[in-house]
């Protein structure tokens, strides 16, 4: 068993890519294909041959049978005149009946004498004048008139029954008399049907003008088709004589045709037969001889098959034999059978009972070897193991731990923010100290789900922003660390960047972060700079370059394929015990998930450069999503009776932050420090609501839930699961063992006040003053209201170069004593305060350079 794990393994190193196929078909294949070939190029051969042997008998015969036709048809034409004429002379008043025998011979149907237009005698069948009247003979009419004592044959005319008629015309000399004769088709048609052979061969005459007179299509010829456009009529018309292949109309089909011409009408026939029936009787013979190759092939692949089954069987006893040694079963002497043995087989079945030997003896050696390093693989796993889940009970706790000072942090951060005395300044510092908060809160979730980051199932959640606010935030919280140092920290941003994007706010920042707090860690002197560049912008999407540049030690050449490795840390600086190693491994991976990837160049002593570009859709409706997040800013109470609420947590930080946030908008607010305790509260008072840990001494959360759900009087309380354990199996245990929903710490105050909204149904009741403020600065801070009085053109323009600097604290402090020295520009000041408060510095920019240009046009 060992041995074929070891084997298995070995084979798995290395793969090759083969097409396995029997001996045995091989050969057969081959032999099949050798005798295939000729088969293929005699049945090509004999197709080749007899078709053209066909085409060449077909042409002689249709050609003599056409010229044989048009002979017959240039008699009748010469005798038909003749009678014709020799009647015209002479008319009279009645025939005698030879001469209407002789008239019928000829198909004669009708003979009329006109003088001076004038009908002077007529005998025959009145229905078999034109339809049209003499209208339809007028261009024979003048033919007639020009040639007098010529007989002119009309082309086919239907007469007033239908019938498709011929008509013959002769102007006497003497005494200008017209004489008129008409003539049925019958004897084309009797002549045409004569001629028939093979299974669609045929004849067809047509007249002076291409229409048929005689045709195995009755509707053709009943109607005088117009075949004028068919290959050989077009070529009898130009009075030529040949044989051409054509497509027909009527039969749909490819023919081949002999077709001549009348010299003396005009007239044409031609005879056509279809190319397939000569098709047909060349594949008579290719079938005979594809038979003949078909029995020569079939004897070829028997013989193959006794030739190859004679060799290939000792060579299937050795493959036999082969099967059972890789199965591990011992394999004795091959013997050979058979008087057909090739030399070079026979040497082959002796060098592998050679091998089989030695190969038995490696088994035995490599199944210990294998033994002894399965043992050891095994001890190795279980240490492993216990290291993993030392690692997963020591990340647990450290979050426990981290979080709730975070959570005391984050929460008076939230507090602060609401307070009414706050100015501008010290606003923007809580609003920097609350992001710092968040980002080192986004640093601990990622190292405390470093394993959804190793199985490559981090997602981004893409939503609008205001990119300029991003960044400036950004640089706000870097620029303090830089100060500390005594860095030059600088920033340059494209005048073409765009307002809103969509993206994931939390991780283009946390990346942002990570490399400008590399590059600050990494610089003692000089200064470190980021750069947003516009690759490419159109209508829709955004293509965003970003740089971070620094003058600091810079990396050798070998440390860079591990740079963005987990727990990596290149160099040997003092410095690198500042950090964890994950930075630049979990900002190469989000970098990823946005389709770009970060690069470096550095060079050691000099700085370092790392960028990427991506790209990202553009956003219209970024103010919406603004104002949605900082509307829970000004609620200031709720509608309806005071509400009771019961917190239960074991930390007075984290009870007082919840009892401050809460107690002001009118919650009645009481405390417990365990699970203990608050049982004994839920016993004696009625509450709304409860928001309990879940880690607490005497009894903890998950005991305090099941004995809510057990005691029938306190089923229905409402409860709220507050923890800084927030992995998804915490989560999940929490809502199981009753929580109605799970809020982690540290406490966003947002997600709170959704909670609170949608499980006890408030109605909140905001600040209308501040929130109207807020909410029209939020959709439209650039114009100022028409009557405002504007600063003298020096302190806008001091106030617009520090904006160009992107310096809002110098820009603030300005503002403040702008107001102190004369209230009346308040109105302009909170318009400019509003915007620093937002980081819009290019919003401040473009105002600013506004009211410079006012002041310009009004002297």
């Amino acid at each position: 068993m060992h041995f074929s794990l070891f084997k298995k393994a070995a084979h798995n190193t290395k793969t090759v890519r083969t097409v396995r196929i029997e001996l045995q078909k091989l050969l057969l294949g081959f032999f099949i294909t050798v005798a295939i070939i000729p088969v293929l190029f005699l049945g090509i051969w004999v197709q080749q041959s007899s078709l053209k042997s066909e085409i060449e008998a077909v042409e002689d015969k249709h050609l003599l049978l056409a010229k044989n036709l048009n002979s017959a048809l240039s008699r009748y034409a010469v005798d038909l005149k003749a009678v014709f004429t020799e009647k015209a002379k002479h008319y009279q008043q009645d025939y005698p009946l030879e001469t209407q025998a002789l008239f019928d011979s000829f198909n004669i149907c009708m003979m009329a004498y006109l003088r001076d237009k004038q009908l002077v005698y007529k005998t025959g069948k009145p229905d078999f004048l034109p339809k049209q009247g003499l209208t339809a003979l007028a261009e024979n009419q003048k033919k007639a008139f020009t040639n007098p004592g010529i007989v002119i044959i009309s082309p086919i005319i239907l007469n007033t029954q239908n019938h498709p008629t011929i008509y013959l015309l002769r102007v006497e000399p003497d005494d200008n008399t017209l004489v008129i004769g008409a003539v049925s088709t019958e004897y084309f048609i009797e002549v045409q049907k004569a001629i028939t052979f093979g299974e669609l061969g045929h004849a067809a005459i047509v007249d002076q003008t291409g229409q048929a007179i005689a045709h195995p299509n009755e509707n053709w010829q009943k109607t005088a088709k117009d075949m004028s456009q068919i290959t050989p009529v077009k070529l009898m018309l130009q009075r030529q004589t040949g044989v051409v292949k054509f497509y027909s109309p009527a039969l749909q089909a490819d023919m081949i045709a002999g077709y001549s011409f009348v010299p003396e009408t005009g007239w044409g026939a031609m005879i056509p037969q279809p190319y397939a029936e000569l098709e047909k009787n060349a594949n008579k013979n290719q079938i005979i001889a594809l038979l003949v190759s078909l029995v020569g092939l079939i004897f070829a692949i028997l013989v193959s098959w006794e030739l190859t089954k004679r060799l290939l069987t000792p060579i299937q006893s050795v493959i036999n034999a082969s099967e059972k040694l890789a199965s591990g079963t011992e394999v004795k002497e091959l013997k050979i059978s058979g008087r057909l043995v090739p030399q070079e087989i026979n040497t082959l079945i002796r060098s592998f009972d050679r091998m089989a030997v030695e190969v038995m003896k490696s088994r035995r050696y490599l199944e210990a070897r294998v033994e002894k390093r399965t043992r050891e693989l095994k001890i190795a796993k279980e240490k492993a193991d216990g290291a993993s889940l030392a690692k997963s009970e020591f990340l647990a706790n450290m979050s426990h731990e981290l979080r709730t000072p975070l959570n005391g942090i984050l929460g008076y951060t939230q507090i602060l923010k609401r307070s009414e005395h706050l100015r501008g300044k010290e606003r923007i510092g809580i609003n920097v100290i609350h992001q710092c908060g968040s980002h080192l809160l986004t640093l601990i979730n990622d190292i405390l789900d470093l394993s959804k980051i190793e199985a490559r199932k981090l997602e981004l959640e893409p939503k609008a922003l205001h990119l300029p606010t991003l960044l400036q935030s950004v640089v706000e919280m870097c620029r303090i660390r830089a100060e500390q140092k005594s860095l030059e920290f600088t920033h340059h941003f494209s005048s073409r960047l765009p307002a809103g994007i969509y993206a994931d706010e939390k991780r283009l920042r946390q990346v942002l972060i990570n490399l400008l707090s590399n590059a600050i860690k990494f610089t003692e002197k000089g200064n470190v700079k980021l750069q947003v560049d516009v690759l490419e912008l159109s209508d829709t999407q955004v293509s965003l370059l970003f740089q971070v540049i620094d003058t600091g030690i810079g990396i050798i050449d070998s440390d860079l394929p591990k740079l963005f490795q987990s727990f990596e840390q290149v160099g040997h600086h003092p410095k690198q015990s500042e950090g964890t190693g994950l930075g630049l491994s979990i900002s190469q991976r989000i970098v990823q998930l946005m389709d770009g990837k970060i690069n470096v160049r550095s060079q050691l002593g000099q700085g370092s450069e790392f960028y990427f570009s991506t790209s990202f859709p553009l956003s219209d409706n970024w103010k919406k999503e603004q104002n949605l997040k900082g509307k829970s800013d000004f609620i200031i109470g709720y509608s309806g009776p005071r509400l009771k609420i019961l917190i239960v947590d074991d930390i007075w930080e984290n009870r007082t932050i919840l009892k401050n946030l809460l107690e002001p908008l009118g919650f009645e607010i009481m405390e417990a420090q365990n699970g203990q305790e608050g049982c004994d509260k839920l016993h004696s008072t009625k509450f709304d609501l409860v928001i309990t840990d879940l880690v607490m001494p005497v009894m903890n959360g998950f005991e305090f839930l099941s004995h809510i759900r057990k005691t029938e009087m306190l089923a229905q309380t409402t409860v709220i699961v507050s923890s800084a354990s927030v992995s998804m199996r915490d989560q999940q245990m929490a809502i199981n063992k009753g929580g109605n929903a799970f809020l982690g710490k540290p406490v966003d105050i947002e997600a709170l006040f959704q909670l609170l909204e949608k499980h006890l149904g408030l109605n909140w009741v905001y600040d209308h003053s501040k929130l109207s403020t807020w909410e029209s600065n939020q959709s439209s801070i650039k114009e100022l209201p028409e009557k405002v009085t504007l600063p003298p053109y020096p302190i806008i323009k001091t106030l617009l170069n520090s904006a160009k600097q992107a310096d809002l604290q110098e820009v603030m402090q300005q503002i403040e004593k702008l107001v102190v020295s004369d209230n009346q520009y308040a109105p302009f000041a909170d318009k400019i305060l509003a915007l620093a408060e937002q980081f819009q510095v290019e919003e401040i920019e473009d105002t600013l350079q506004r009211n410079l240009d006012e002041l310009l046009r009004n002297g």
